[in-house]
């Protein structure tokens, strides 16, 4: 029975690690989220897979936590905090360089939408000199023409970028909720410690 008490209390947490990083990444991260249709369905299942893989550890792990691994959950957690910022930065970055609201305007009320860039070609760096990369499609015809006629970047080009943004949102999401739920462990174990004296 306190075998299904502990998964009960493990599933609880768990459902609150996927709430929060949903919470996230629809509000302050929302940004960090690639233009892509299926989003929301990589947050989900990255989320999942690693929260499954964290409660088959958290399961196998005695329940009175020693110093030793109380140590090596906080280790465990430092490392992801690091993980975390480094992950963020790359692809706060990629997010920076490929990218772009269309169509430009400082205008309000303005409905833009963000697209994706790939690496600019010779002849799109020629064509786009000077020039914030919104304005450079828009003065080439638009986005379906630029990426249609490739005038800017090529197609592969823009689907490598694609995959890279994709890629880097879904290490994001795997390193908060891995970091999520190792605080809540070390949490969890810090605060039996503290009622068990």
């Amino acid at each position: 029975m306190e075998f299904f008490a502990r998964l009960g209390k493990l599933i609880t947490a768990a459902a609150a690690v996927i709430g929060i990083v949903f919470g996230l990444f629809n509000s302050i991260l929302s940004d960090m989220a690639p233009p892509v249709e299926d989003r929301q369905t990589v947050l989900g299942v990255v989320s999942l897979l690693c929260l499954i893989v964290l409660l088959a550890i958290s399961l196998v792990m005695p329940r009175a936590a020693t110093r030793k691994l109380q140590i090596a959950v906080g280790l465990f957690a430092l490392t992801a905090a690091v993980g975390v910022a480094v992950i963020f930065l790359v692809h706060r970055n990629n997010v920076a360089t490929y990218i772009y609201t269309y169509p430009p305007s400082e205008l309000p009320g303005v409905n833009q939408v963000r697209l994706i860039a790939g690496d600019l070609h010779e002849m799109g760096k020629k064509r786009a000199e000077g020039q914030l990369l919104a304005y450079a499609v828009q003065r080439n015809g638009g986005p379906d023409v630029v990426n249609d006629n490739q005038l800017l970047w090529t197609q592969q080009s823009r689907l490598a970028a694609e995959r890279k943004l994709i890629l880097g949102y879904e290490m994001l999401v795997g390193a908060i909720t891995t970091l999520l739920f190792a605080l809540g462990a070390l949490a969890l174990n810090r605060f039996r410690q503290k009622s068990a004296s």
